[in-house]
């Protein structure tokens, strides 16, 4: 489920990747966005658009090119995707407690037991 996979910098599933890199619920994403958080799951630390930028980049044109090649869409939408720079920016909360480990198991936990 798409729920459980992780995008990076502590988010699971793809309503919470929006908020975290672009401060938005899913439906006010555009395209450009879209690919970028498509692309996440493959590699969430070394395609982060925070930390690695243009690998990030790299990764979100080929997400856009290989949706215009199936067909899901158009060459102006592409076209307009493509040109777009990286907006993502963090939107997380800012942890005080320094135990990352163990908050990531007790969060897994959670997302899957509430299911």
């Amino acid at each position: 489920m798409l729920i459980e996979y992780f995008f990076g910098n502590r988010a699971y599933g793809i309503a919470s990747a929006s908020e975290v890199y672009y401060g938005t619920t899913i439906k006010d994403l555009n395209l450009a966005q879209w690919a970028m958080i498509a692309g996440l799951p493959k590699a969430p630390s070394s395609m982060n658009p925070l930390v690695n930028p243009r690998r990030a980049l790299i990764r979100r044109n080929w997400i856009l090119t290989r949706m215009l090649d199936l067909g899901s869409i158009h060459p102006e939408q592409y076209d307009l995707a493509i040109k777009a720079p990286i907006s993502a920016t963090y939107h997380g909360l800012v942890s005080e407690v320094e135990a990352s480990y163990f908050s990531e198991i007790i969060k897994r936990y959670m997302i899957r037991n509430m299911v």
